[in-house]
């Protein structure tokens, strides 16, 4: 175990020599307050608000030079391991890069260039082209994203992919990117080191809220916030190697890349088949209870027509709606069931009780999901169907990613977009399937207005958004909420109607989720006591500041390549020599 330290830093702009000697003073104190990993700010040598190439020049220096054989003193002193936040000037072609060193005992290890550029620094900085290197060094393989990578899936997930133990974090945050963090080291199984500001920089005022996350979505440790008076300090957490290897870093060897091609795409700015209009919709999650063993699929649809008959009645006239409901929620938990129980089950449902799950929707003018095993194709396929107001269906999805004791199931094939006219468009994924954001990514690639992602009776226990509850819409609900669904909602913009099923303690996570509580306070509705959740949604939101056509058209897919490699291993890590013949 070793001690990691992210240096709360506020650098003035354009002081570059006052702010290496204060940088340096930091470092110091934090090597000798015994850390072995120490992270500062993005831009932590010059500042951040720079308008041109003129003005940020003279705070710049190549990457290695001068600053890092400065800073290479120090951690060969004290033994330690730096990430230095720098604009770096590349002498071979006189771009600039918002870039950041790490640096060792043994000197400079290697460099990361930003590689999803905020318009602050667009214009001056050219986005990075060394992809997301992953260092080895004797405190583990450590990778860096920066700021804006946040909001971007990949920028995590190749490096984990890579091998990656720790990111390090640089970022001059206003709440938003930081508040993604939690859900990247739950969903990569890595430890993630964040290093912020709390001042104001001409206008620009950052979070703080530095901290240091564990390879589950645990918050370790939290600096203060600008709404406590944006102090610099120094905050430590304790990481373990015994935790690198995390049952949430093993689902990456569940990977299925032939499923995850979309991920590829950049479809954008033109895209004639996404949504034309924004649409109004009432968006519902429904809890499942267990209604224990030998309950029959007529108890089941009585139950579920009973609540979504009293959604309806309070609906506002006019407003489409769509109820989702949960995994399997037609028929209950299957898991102590034999394959040939389950098979008869299946078919029961598909012959008897799917017609009246259409009729029901019909007569309540209502789009519904529901769940129930699929015997077809010679297998057994955990599905849910799509079913319009009119009472068609609209479509039908199986899981393409199983739980461990789902070995009767076979994993289905590449999700599809559904369409109903009133709405817009439709994702539909289970639990397991979103804990693997390509799939998740494809999905919002294609540009679904809104995700139904069914849990299923033995859900997860994940960590609520465990950042600063004041910078969240839902003060006062945010413990009902599951930071990693939070996460899936922002990063593809879609809003997201999560069902699960009651635990034991009578407690429920469903939730609609938004789309943007930190910026626009946007709250995400929890499940009320009778176990529902309904939220009133506008799609599209083509004049929020961010929102999925500009996540879209943003996107750096020439990165993105190791998501799709057909291997199962991680791919191989990159040497400084190995950084050096890229650039080359």
């Amino acid at each position: 175990m070793f001690f990691a330290a992210a240096i709360q830093f506020h650098p003035q702009l354009g002081n570059l020599t006052e702010n290496i000697q204060r940088l340096e003073e930091a470092v110091t104190q934090a090597a000798s307050a015994g850390a072995k990993f120490i992270v500062t700010p993005e831009l932590a040598v010059s500042g951040y608000m720079y308008e041109t190439r003129e003005s940020i020049f003279p705070s710049t220096d190549t990457i290695p030079g001068a600053i890092t054989d400065r800073f290479h003193k120090l951690c060969l002193h004290w033994n330690v391991y730096l990430v230095l936040g720098m604009p770096e000037h590349d002498e071979a072609t006189g771009l600039l890069y918002n870039a950041a060193a790490l640096i060792g005992p043994e000197g400079y290890i290697g460099k990361y260039r930003k590689t999803h550029l905020w318009e602050a620094e667009a214009h001056w900085a050219v986005p990075g082209n060394l992809g997301f290197p992953v260092f080895q060094t004797e405190l583990g393989n450590i990778a860096v994203n920066i700021c804006m990578d946040a909001v971007y899936m990949e920028s995590s997930r190749v490096p984990a992919l890579n091998g990656a133990d720790i990111l390090a974090f640089p970022t001059n945050s206003s709440a938003q990117t930081i508040s993604m963090l939690q859900g990247w080291a739950t969903l990569n199984g890595m430890y993630i080191v964040s290093a912020n500001r709390a001042d104001e920089e001409k206008g620009f005022q950052m979070a703080g809220a530095s901290a240091i996350w564990s390879p589950y979505g645990e918050k370790l440790v939290e600096a203060g916030t600008s709404l406590d008076g944006g102090e610099e300090e120094i905050i430590y957490g304790i990481i373990d190697p015994k935790h690198y290897y995390n049952p949430n870093r093993e689902r990456l060897l569940k990977r299925r890349p032939e499923l995850y091609k979309d991920v590829m795409l950049h479809i954008g700015p033109w895209n004639f088949r996404k949504s034309a209009e924004p649409k109004q919709v009432e968006v519902q999650s429904f809890t499942g209870i267990d209604l224990k063993e030998k309950a029959s699929l007529h108890e089941y649809y009585c139950f579920w027509a009973g609540k979504i008959s009293l959604m309806q009645d309070k609906r506002q006239q006019g407003i489409p709606a769509l109820a989702v409901l949960p995994a399997l929620s037609a028929t209950g938990p299957v898991s102590a069931m034999s394959y040939e129980e389950i098979v008869l089950l299946g078919q029961t449902f598909a012959v008897e009780w799917l017609p009246k799950y259409q009729h029901l929707a019909l007569a309540l003018e209502t789009s519904v999901v529901v769940s129930a095993p699929e015997c077809a194709e010679g297998h057994i396929y955990l599905s849910a169907w799509l079913i319009d107001d009119k009472g068609e269906i609209v479509h039908v999805h199986r899981s393409t990613h199983l739980q461990e004791d789902e070995v009767k199931w076979e994993p289905g094939r590449k999700p599809a977009v559904a369409t109903i006219e009133k709405i817009g468009r439709i994702g539909i994924l289970f639990e397991e399937e979103a804990y693997f954001p390509e799939v998740t990514t494809g999905y919002g690639i294609q540009r679904i207005d809104v995700l139904a992602l069914l849990a299923e009776a033995d859900s997860d226990e994940e960590y609520p958004p465990l950042i600063d509850e004041r910078f969240h819409a839902n003060t006062n609900s945010k413990d009902t909420l599951k930071a990693v669904w939070e996460n899936l909602a922002m990063n593809i913009q879609a809003f997201t109607a999560y069902a699960a099923w009651e635990k034991e303690d009578g407690s429920a996570f469903t939730a609609v989720y938004a789309v943007d509580p930190y910026y626009e306070r946007d709250v995400t509705v929890s499940a009320d006591a009778q176990g529902i959740a309904s939220k009133s949604i506008t799609t599209l939101r083509e004049g929020s500041w961010y929102n999925q056509q500009h996540w879209i058209v943003s996107r750096r897919v020439d990165h993105y390549y190791p998501l799709v490699a057909e291997a199962a291993s991680y791919a191989p890590m990159i040497s400084p020599q190995e950084e050096d013949d890229m650039m080359a």
